[in-house]
C-alpha cells in the first residue's frame, strides 16, 4: 500500500526526531548536570570557592605578561603588568620596562624606563629616584662597578651618586658589564603568577559560564542558542509525531 505525503512527512520527521534526540543527548546531560549544581551553590559554597586550577585561570585571563626576574644576591627582584615583585610579593609599581637591579651598600637600586627605586634588603621601598632629581631618562641599563651604580641613558652612560642622588657622566669608552635577566625559579614564576591573578575565578562563575556557553566565547554562545533551538525543535516534532501517530484519535473516541 503505498504512503501519502502526510505520512511519508511523518516518517521523516520521526526518523529526525530521533537523531536529534542522539545528538541532544550530552547537551542535555550537560544543562542537567551544570544545572543540578548551580541549583546548590549555597550548601556547595560554589560561590566562595576559587576554581584554582591554572588552566581554567589562564582560559579567562589570557596570556599573562612577560616576568622579568634579576637575582639580586640570595633575594629576587621581577616586574609584570607595571608592578615591582620582591621575592614574588608585590612591593612597588614600575610602570614602564624594568630594566635591572644592583646591589649598592644597604640598597637594592632597581632602573625601570624613567625611575629608579632604592629598596631596603626587605624590599620596604625607600626612596623614588625620577627626573625631577635630574635622572637621565630613558634608562635602558644599569651595571655596579665597584662601589658604584652605573646607568645607560641613550648612548650616554652616567655614575650615580645615591648620597647626593646626583649624576656624574662618564667617558664614551667606559665599558660596564650590564646586568642581564635571568629565569626565575618556577615556584617564584607561581607565586607572582598567582598574585597577578587575583583571588581567582570561582566554581560559580565556571559553571555558570559553562552552563550558558560563555565560557567558549561567542562561538560557545552561538552553540548554546542552537543547542536551545534544536531542544525546542526535539519537543515540538515529538508532540506532532506522537499526537499524529495512526488510529490515536480514533481509539480515544471508541473508548469514550
Amino acid at each position: 500500500m503505498a504512503r501519502t505525503a502526510w505520512q511519508m512527512a511523518r516518517v521523516y520527521l520521526l526518523r529526525w526526531h530521533r537523531r536529534m534526540g542522539v545528538t541532544l543527548a550530552v547537551c542535555l546531560l550537560w544543562l542537567a548536570a551544570t544545572g543540578i549544581l548551580l541549583n546548590h551553590t549555597d550548601d556547595l559554597s560554589l560561590d566562595s570557592s576559587p576554581v584554582g586550577i591554572s588552566a581554567l585561570q589562564r582560559w579567562y585571563l589570557g596570556d599573562l605578561p612577560e616576568i622579568r626576574s634579576y637575582a639580586i644576591g640570595s633575594n629576587w627582584l621581577s616586574a609584570a603588568n607595571g608592578h615591582v615583585f620582591f621575592n614574588g610579593i608585590a612591593t612597588e609599581s614600575c610602570t614602564n620596562r624594568l630594566q635591572g637591579a644592583v646591589v649598592s651598600g644597604e640598597y637594592i637600586v632597581a632602573a625601570c624606563d624613567d625611575v629608579l627605586l632604592l629598596i631596603a634588603d626587605d624590599g620596604a621601598l625607600i626612596e623614588r629616584v625620577n627626573s625631577m632629581y635630574g635622572l637621565p631618562t630613558p634608562v635602558s641599563a644599569i651595571a655596579s662597578e665597584e662601589t658604584n651604580v652605573v646607568i645607560r641613558s641613550g648612548d650616554l652612560i652616567y655614575q650615580v651618586d645615591l648620597e647626593e642622588l646626583s649624576f656624574q657622566r662618564l667617558p664614551a669608552d667606559t665599558a660596564p658589564v650590564w646586568v642581564t635577566s635571568s629565569p626565575a625559579p618556577p615556584k617564584l614564576v607561581d607565586k607572582i603568577e598567582k598574585s597577578m591573578m587575583g583571588e581567582g575565578i570561582s566554581w560559580e562563575r565556571f559553571l555558570l559560564d559553562l552552563h550558558s556557553g560563555r565560557l567558549f566565547g561567542r562561538s560557545g554562545i552561538l552553540l548554546a542558542d542552537i543547542f536551545a533551538l534544536g531542544l525546542a525543535m526535539l519537543a515540538l516534532s515529538g508532540v506532532w509525531v506522537w499526537s499524529t501517530k495512526p488510529g490515536r484519535w480514533r481509539k480515544r473516541k471508541q473508548d469514550a
